[in-house]
């Protein structure tokens, strides 16, 4: 029979990610007489049903939209289905219907669902002293003989009984009675019942409420916790492992600084214990949401422990004094330095403010005199830890770093064993962090004020950057350098990297050792890696756009290796060819400098047409070639018409100002006829703009040169006087009549003159 009628929205889930309107209709729950609970949906046009679907315990089930919408897989359309419902009420009946269909021991009606034992009588088997009349979940005291019906309840609770299951386990000393019969099972060896016990823990932190794994994993009941979990029936029994000892009391914390705070000792307890049941006990249990609660209770207590550590004054202080008393190389020496390395990097969890803090009173304490001193040592692992250290701080705030080199006369030292470090190959990725560290500390945006960039960039220029140039000349002047490949390669990298963040320094060093002609060089070379470097340096200064690339690839001919190769090794297929056919494919895009046009006439190019190994790519070259040139005649035209309108214009204007000075002159010689007496004149207006005419001849013209002769303009239209009357005008050229117009040449002189209103 119809349990209700309600107005829906059915929409199904596409390919694309996005949800497709069926239609809307009435929704009906229906309950079948077989113990089965159906949904329908039928269209409100047309009655055509819309959706038909029967409950299923396999199937999950979620309530979405903040109490509206209902979805589920649907398996007869292979998709996800929703129902969206006008109101909240309506949407919370028909989710307590499923919710009660789910239960595996009611039926829609919220009546018991009985079983029949073995002499044909109605039970509800294991779960039968476990629900009442009205369908509540009670759970018996826990006992030998109620244990297994109790595991059972939690490994079978449903999505929609994991609240109550939950209010259950957090009852007051019922954890606590679960582990006792546990321990008493194991004493008399009751297999059944510890084997209940390890799925009934298990079950419990798959439900994954964090209230529910804080109470187990709290010091009352966390080694009775790792015990169950230790019988796992997929393990051979002689291979089973006593998790129980290793984390029993305060074994697993070895004081490297004592921690007097009770609370953060046992926050860092807690920490391990939580990471070594999700990493060591439980591997291949845990889902992924469990996965990622256990791995946020772990990192909320580090935060907690870090916070109260650095609100200790002097538990740093007491860490560094360790560091300094310890004998180099020794056990207590590592430790000290491997605890330091695991605050540091931890930090990163920490928010911004704390994270500066802490860093602050490291600095302020020491720290990078003492990372100095272990990058000095021959202990690799010690290094690393060091380099850790140094890219965490760094990566926070490179400021802390660069104040450090630049106001200590040691500084620099750090800087050269930086460097060492890059210059030196090994296995442990000391390298690469080297380079890392570098690249930030010379990184134009995280330079802070532009005083320090220039001084610091300067100063690594001048100081430091010539023993990595030197690696490069040295490998290409003897072929055999003693420097390793990767660590060319590295370097070459970083050359890239300075070109585009650094403008003259970079370019004073290229003249100065000529160093990305000696980079091209190694295309030359058998390995692969240093001919893809080579040629990404060089793809990185066409990309620049920058007029002085443009001329010293042009000068020392760097483009065109790229084409020899590209002819010489055409036959090969390497990832070298690749490259270099990118990176003609990248000139046909991106050259905005006229290089196409110039490797167009050289001798490579008639060679590459005639190999005629990539059709498409010559094509596109001399359509990218033709466009160009278009290109260049359509400015050229544009500029001399945009030339032609400017003197044009300007031509009026000045026979305008003509007339105009010619009006005012007469004015002025006939008011000092009538009204002066006769004798020395003084300079009339015109008189003034002549020689400041011939002032600015001298001091502020604008020249432009190079240009053809152009032909004589037509004398302009008349135009009335007044309407070209315009105090704020500034005329391009004033023409007086006492100056005779020159004729149009190949220089055209362009002058300004503003007159007031008192002239």
């Amino acid at each position: 029979m119809d349990t209700f009628n309600f107005r829906v929205r059915v929409y199904h889930l596409n390919n694309s990610g996005t949800w497709d309107d069926v239609g809307t209709g009435e929704v009906n729950f229906v309950d079948t007489g077989t113990g089965t609970l159906r949904i329908t949906v039928k269209s409100e046009v047309d009655e055509a049903e819309l959706l038909r679907h029967e409950v299923d315990r396999k199937i999950r089930y979620l309530m979405q939209g903040g109490g509206t919408i209902i979805t589920w897989n649907e398996p007869s359309v292979k998709t996800d289905v929703a129902l969206s419902f006008q109101d909240k009420e309506t949407c919370i009946e028909l989710w307590s219907h499923i919710d009660l269909a789910l239960s595996p021991n009611v039926d829609a009606t919220g009546h018991p669902m009985y079983m029949l034992d073995q002499h044909g009588n109605p039970s509800m088997g294991y779960l039968e002293d476990m629900y009442g009349a009205n369908g509540v979940l009670e759970f018996p005291d826990p006992s030998l003989e109620t244990l297994q019906r109790i595991s059972q309840a939690v490994v079978e609770c449903s999505v929609f009984q994991r609240e109550v299951v939950t209010k259950q386990l957090l009852k007051p000393g019922y954890l606590k009675e679960i582990l006792h019969c546990f321990e008493m099972a194991e004493e008399i060896e009751d297999t059944e019942n510890v084997k209940a016990a390890h799925e009934l823990i298990k079950a419990g932190i798959l439900l994954n409420d964090t209230s529910v794994l804080e109470l187990m994993f709290s010091e009352e009941h966390v080694e009775g916790v790792v015990a169950a979990l230790e019988y796992d029936p997929t393990i051979p029994e002689q291979a089973r492992v006593r998790h129980r000892d290793l984390i029993r009391g305060n074994m697993a914390l070895k004081e490297i600084v004592p921690i007097k705070d009770a609370t953060c000792r046992e926050k860092i307890i807690q920490a391990f214990r939580i990471l070594y049941i999700r990493d060591t006990v439980l591997p291949k249990s845990l889902d992924d949401a469990t996965y990622s609660t256990l791995s946020s209770m772990h990192l909320f207590n580090i935060v907690e422990v870090l916070v109260s550590l650095n609100k200790n004054p002097q538990f740093f202080k007491t860490l560094f004094d360790k560091m300094s008393a310890a004998e180099k190389y020794s056990e207590d020496w590592r430790d000290l330095l491997s605890f330091l390395k695991q605050l540091i990097c931890l930090s990163r969890h920490l928010q911004s403010a704390q994270r500066n803090e802490m860093f602050m009173h490291l600095c302020n304490l020491g720290l990078f005199p003492v990372l100095s001193d272990v990058l000095g040592s021959d202990d690799l692992e010690a290094k690393l830890w060091a380099i850790d250290c140094i890219l965490s701080t760094t990566v926070h705030d490179p400021v802390l770093l660069r104040s450090f080199v630049q106001n200590n006369k040691d500084g620099a030292v750090i800087l050269d064993q930086l460097i060492q470090a890059l210059l030196t190959e090994n296995s442990g990725g000391l390298q690469e962090q080297s380079l890392d560290i570098l690249k930030i500390l010379l990184d134009p945006d995280a330079l802070g004020s532009a005083d320090s960039k220039e001084k610091f960039v300067e100063a690594f220029y001048q100081k430091h950057m010539s023993k990595l140039m030197d690696v490069i000349a040295v490998a290409v002047d003897t072929e055999e350098g003693p420097c390793p490949i990767p660590t060319l390669r590295l370097i070459i990298d970083f050359l890239s990297y300075c070109i585009t963040q650094h403008s003259y320094q970079a370019k004073y060093y290229i003249l100065q050792y000529n160093c990305v002609a000696k980079v091209a060089d190694f295309l030359e070379y058998p390995e692969k890696l240093l001919a893809l470097a080579a040629l990404k340096c060089l793809r990185t200064c066409v990309l620049m756009r920058d007029e002085f690339y443009d001329r010293y690839l042009e000068k020392n001919l760097l483009l065109e290796e790229v084409l020899r190769y590209y002819i010489n090794n055409y036959q090969h297929d390497t990832i070298v060819l690749s490259a270099s056919i990118d990176f003609l494919w990248m000139l046909v895009k991106e050259d905005t400098r006229g290089h196409l046009a110039r490797l167009m006439e050289t001798d490579y190019w008639t060679q590459i047409k005639e190999i005629n190994h990539d059709p498409d790519l010559i094509i596109e070259l001399e359509k990218g070639e033709q466009s160009k040139l278009e290109e260049e005649e359509e400015k050229s035209r544009d500029h001399a018409s945009l030339v032609h309108q400017d003197m044009s214009g300007a031509s009026r204007h000045a026979a305008a100002m003509q007339i105009k000075e010619e009006k005012e002159e007469d004015a002025l010689e006939e008011k000092y006829f009538r009204e002066e007496a006769p004798g020395a004149r003084e300079m009339s207006p015109l008189d003034h703009m002549v020689a400041a005419v011939e002032k600015e001849q001298a001091t502020a013209q604008i020249v432009l040169d190079d240009y053809p002769a152009l032909p004589e303009m037509p004398p302009p239209p008349r135009t009335d006087p007044k309407e070209e009357d315009d105090e704020d005008t500034i005329p391009l050229t004033v023409v007086p009549k006492s100056v005779k117009r020159r004729s149009p040449t190949n220089r055209i002189t362009i002058f300004a003159e503003k007159r007031h209103k008192d002239e």
